[in-house]
């Protein structure tokens, strides 16, 4: 499907949503099609934002071979959900900022991606150190893997060690945002903290290339230039001499 062609089911998704929900106060398309970017099999991505709580979550069918979702939300619930932050921020912030409005009567759709635009600085930094320390967990997982000799586990975990641990870290380190984790191989150039090996280690632990032992210190080299990246942004990784001090400064408020 072409992106004209895809822009048109929006509009027709959006005038079902008008119909079935009087609650409805704004609808967009969100990732790739909101920006242009989808090609012929991408998904059409959707949000709508209802006046009070709504009886339907969300929407998700197949139609002419495209899947097509819509998430659901209160007004009350999008605007918190745009003002929060996690280690997936990169991710999901993306859906706000560049979200496309297909109906916005009240003008909701620019204030969230105003509050999406705009983290919280104090829980950015929580975000950062711990998609830092989830990409530590899955590099340990890839030292044991090698210690026991499973080859096949420890080059699946290299795939999610670059997946799901560096491309969140450069994410939110860079406050960069991409409608989905494998966009990251094309980001980096606009992205200003690059770990110094990072062209050179991601793409070969992405795909698993390589020996096993090389896989591992691949990982574990740009592990360290992360660190680095993490400790010169003004970012502390939550140790001590003690592991009560290591818990207080690693402390997480329930309120953030």
């Amino acid at each position: 499907m072409e992106h004209t062609a895809r822009v048109l089911l929006a509009k027709q998704v959006t005038d079902f949503l008008i119909r079935r929900h009087p609650e409805v106060a704004a609808v967009w398309i969100e990732g790739s099609t909101a920006k242009g970017e989808d090609r012929d099999h991408s998904d059409l991505e959707m949000g709508m934002a209802t006046r009070g709580e709504s009886d339907v979550r969300s929407y998700q069918c197949i139609f002419e071979g495209i899947v097509v979702e819509v998430d659901v939300k209160s007004q009350e619930d999008a605007l918190r959900r745009a003002s929060a932050v996690d280690a997936n921020w990169p991710m999901w912030a993306d859906g706000f900022v560049h979200a496309l409005a297909t109906y916005d009567p009240e003008g909701l759709v620019p204030r969230l991606a105003s509050r999406a635009q705009n983290p919280d600085p104090a829980k950015m930094s929580r975000a950062l150190i711990s998609a830092f320390t989830g990409m530590y967990e899955d590099l340990c997982k890839i030292r044991n893997f090698a210690i026991s000799g499973d080859e096949p586990l420890l080059r699946l975990m290299s795939m999610g060690f670059a997946l799901y641990g560096v491309a969140r870290f450069l994410g939110l380190l860079n406050r960069q945002y991409f409608n989905g984790i494998r966009n990251l191989l094309t980001k980096p150039r606009e992205f200003r903290s690059l770990p110094e090996h990072f062209w050179e280690d991601f793409a070969r632990l992405l795909a698993a290339e390589g020996p096993a032992q090389e896989l591992l210190q691949r990982a574990e080299r740009l592990h360290a230039e992360c660190r680095g990246l993490l400790l010169a942004s003004g970012n502390a990784f939550p140790e001590g001499p003690s592991i009560e001090q290591a818990l207080e400064e690693g402390c997480h408020p329930r309120s953030g």
